[in-house]
């Protein structure tokens, strides 16, 4: 055979190979029909959702005259917008049929920031995934599930105003929504993808890294447990600022502050009022051993005037927005389980004692003392072999401020009264 009939068949077969696998590029007609649900997080507390990053998707459905489910994430979910990829009678060239889906998309995205609002107060993310489940369980074809919120769920099975997201723990979380049969089974989606876990909006206060790194393996676990594992996109919205007041209300998730962390309005300061609340009543704030010290073994602190100044700023906070509180203090795992708990309450109430000279009401405060007792707020601190690891045991040396609507506080003021 010479040459050019070698390279003829060549071409040949190389063509032939191209057109069975598909050779699928982007914007090429997939060989099946695409199902895309977003699950579209427009509500207080959150930007909503950049609709350009699921513009690849949108495609792929349009070009596979496949399907859109939209569904609001709000207090109450619900189907927003569902349209349908129609195909053409006749066959078309392929810069109409790119224009054609490329009209669709735009459709799409006019619809989805027409209908999809908030019209119920919290956030119930497990039952928007649900029902995207359900809008999809007659579909035949790719099905695709677009998680598009900052996964801050307020109510339902997953509320997450009753846990403290930095010391969450994930896989007891998991395991009781299991139990509770709450766990959605994703088995028949065959692609998951979750945008912005963790990006939230005024005035809901940034999460930490420990917070944000809980809240996305919590939504990994649940997919994964649901049984498909997801693709948790960490992407950036372009910010809209497009929220509204009259936006139905969310609840703020307890965030974690320490008293550097802190604005706060002078008491003698002019201003009458703070533009916007500073302390919430369920956030959390550390007194770290960093900046109140106390004498080893002792609720003395090591410098009188030091711890003062530190809490001076407390005090005026608490003063101007009356905000009622618990204050907890914690120790490392060290020493008699019973004086440990009983020193770290003396060590509360000694903080109590100071803001109180600050013109803080008593009846604003009330102490409790956990020792290292395994809390919600307390980090494990010990090694494999038993040995403290300081690493982790300089996190527990400390009192914590919390207001009285945090709902793992008020389970611990219960059991420590």
């Amino acid at each position: 055979m010479n040459m050019k009939k070698r390279l003829a068949v060549f071409s040949a077969i190389t063509l032939c190979i191209l057109s069975f696998t598909g050779c699928k590029g982007k914007n090429v007609a997939p060989t099946e029909a695409t199902h895309l649900v977003l699950i579209y997080g427009n509500h207080a507390n959150a930007n909503p959702p950049d609709l350009s990053i699921v513009e690849e998707e949108l495609m792929e459905v349009a070009l596979s005259y496949g399907s859109v489910t939209v569904i609001e994430n709000d207090g109450a979910p619900y189907i927003a917008v569902q349209e349908t990829a129609e195909k053409p009678s006749a066959n078309i060239s392929n810069p109409n049929k790119q224009r054609r889906a490329r009209s669709f998309v735009a459709q799409v995205e006019t619809l989805v920031e027409e209908n999809a609002i908030p019209l119920t107060e919290e956030v119930n993310t497990l039952e928007s995934v649900q029902l995207g489940v359900r809008s999809m369980s007659e579909k035949e074809g790719k099905k695709v599930m677009i998680l598009a919120d900052s996964g801050l769920s307020t109510t339902g099975a997953l509320d997450l105003t009753q846990d403290y997201l930095d010391f969450l723990n994930v896989e007891e979380a998991i395991s009781t929504l299991s139990k509770e049969q709450a766990i959605p089974d994703v088995s028949n989606i065959d692609e998951i993808i979750t945008y912005s876990l963790g990006d939230v909006a005024a005035p809901q206060d940034s999460l930490s890294n420990e917070a944000r790194g809980n809240l996305i393996s919590l939504w990994e676990g649940i997919f994964t447990e649901g049984g498909r594992v997801p693709d948790c996109k960490d992407t950036i919205y372009k910010q809209k600022n497009t929220q509204t007041n009259d936006m139905p209300s969310v609840s703020k998730v307890a965030t974690k502050k320490t008293l550097s962390d802190l604005p706060y309005v002078e008491a003698d300061s002019p201003s009458e009022t703070a533009a916007e609340p500073i302390l919430s009543d369920v956030d959390v704030v550390e007194i770290p051993e960093s900046q109140v010290a106390f004498v080893a073994n002792t609720a003395d602190f090591s410098s009188q005037q030091d711890a003062e100044a530190a809490l001076q700023p407390l005090a005026a906070l608490l003063c101007k927005q009356k905000t009622t509180c618990i204050l907890i203090g914690m120790t490392a795992t060290d020493g008699d389980a019973e004086s440990s708990r009983t020193l770290s309450r003396e060590r509360a109430e000694a903080v109590s004692k100071v803001l109180q000279s600050f013109d803080v009401p008593e009846n604003q405060i009330c102490c409790i003392g956990t020792g290292y007792d395994r809390t919600e707020f307390f980090t494990e601190d010990l090694n494999p072999d038993g040995t403290l690891n300081e690493t982790f045991a300089v996190n527990n040396r400390c009192v914590l401020l919390i207001g009285t609507k945090n709902k793992a506080a008020q389970k611990l003021l219960k059991s420590y009264s």
